[in-house]
């Protein structure tokens, strides 16, 4: 299968563009045993009597788990032949064998996707070293720590890929000559939003092989990322560099990691605080008394906010003299309630 990457984009034949790096993110979080047990679950419901849509249900569980499985689609309706070359009638006397194709399916998409698992752990061992933004200092970048890389991790990745030997030169990763062809790349032009631009095309057969194109692009472009400071899972920050939370959807709600988040870690930090516990609480009762009070009134409205934000500037400051112990906790209290 043909795919496409510029400096910024990826794209899969067949599919949309992918931006570089959020398919690797979420690559690296597919529960590959939930996803194996349930294609097998759906193998044992359907095996031998609904079989003629089998192929496509099982790309589509696939795909909609990670867009990366397009590429085992014609893996996938070879493997599904077993189960065409084998239908029956439901009352046949051959019927208790089934359960032997039945099993011989199984196995051999779990030979497909089993090796998936430790290509994830590779991967993310990979990405907390050499793309974890915590863990890369300003005056480095990704290639310059990959070019101290372990070889012994490396070859795992390769290992992976194509289960051949390979060997390493003073400028990096050589593949055995049956492999450079196939890992052999190509320029073409395409266009993209109304512009063309140059992409490298290059054909992938395995999920290994566009999570290692992929991880490597990230590194060429020094795209990194890091650890949402809510969910604990790894974002690309897009816009800003010091964003510290995820757009993913929190469990159970529909808001963000970036619109809960900063809130919670406040809420935390307020706990453990007096002093912003007691301008908390006295914001709190302000916000009451003054702003929705005229919440039907939009001009005492607008200027109780304008006054509530004059006021908690000047709290902020006093919040700053107190814990300097430029005035006393009783008189940051007592100003809190006048101020």
């Amino acid at each position: 299968m043909n795919v496409y990457v510029s400096d910024n984009y990826m794209k899969i034949e067949g599919i949309e563009n992918l931006s570089i790096g959020q398919a690797f993110i979420d690559f690296l979080y597919i529960d590959m045993n939930e996803l194996i047990s349930r294609i097998e679950d759906y193998i044992k419901d359907i095996f031998p009597f609904h079989i003629n849509d089998s192929t496509s249900r099982i790309n589509e569980i696939l795909q909609n788990s990670h867009i990366y499985f397009k590429v085992y689609e014609n893996k996938m309706n070879d493997i599904m032949q077993i189960h065409k070359a084998c239908i029956i009638d439901k009352y046949s006397e051959i019927a208790p064998i089934m359960l032997e194709y039945e099993n011989i399916v199984c196995e051999k998409i779990e030979n497909v996707l089993s090796p998936i698992i430790k290509t994830q752990e590779i991967f993310a061992a990979l990405a907390k070293d050499f793309l974890d933004v915590s863990n890369i200092s300003k005056s480095e970048s990704t290639l310059s720590l990959l070019h101290k890389f372990d070889p012994e991790l490396i070859s795992k990745v390769v290992d992976l890929i194509y289960h051949k030997d390979i060997y390493y030169t003073d400028n990096g990763l050589v593949r055995s000559n049956s492999d450079i062809e196939l890992f052999k790349s190509r320029y073409k032009i395409v266009k993209y939003d109304e512009k063309y631009s140059v992409v490298t095309c290059y054909q992938a057969l395995t999920v290994p092989e566009l999570i290692y194109h992929e991880f490597f692009f990230m590194a060429k472009n020094n795209l990194l990322i890091k650890k949402c400071c809510n969910c604990g899972l790894y974002f690309l920050p897009t816009y800003r560099s010091d964003t510290e939370y995820c757009d993913r959807i929190i469990e159970g709600s529909d808001k963000t990691c970036k619109e809960i988040g900063p809130m919670k870690a406040y809420q935390e930090k307020v706990k453990s605080d007096p002093i912003l516990a007691e301008y908390n609480r006295v914001y709190q009762s302000r916000y009451a008394s003054t702003v929705k009070k005229h919440r039907n009134n939009p001009y005492k409205k607008q200027k109780a906010q304008k006054e509530l934000k004059v006021w908690a500037g000047k709290a902020r400051i006093k919040i700053i003299e107190v814990k300097e112990g430029k005035v006393t906790f009783d008189e940051y209290k007592a100003w809190l309630q006048e101020g």
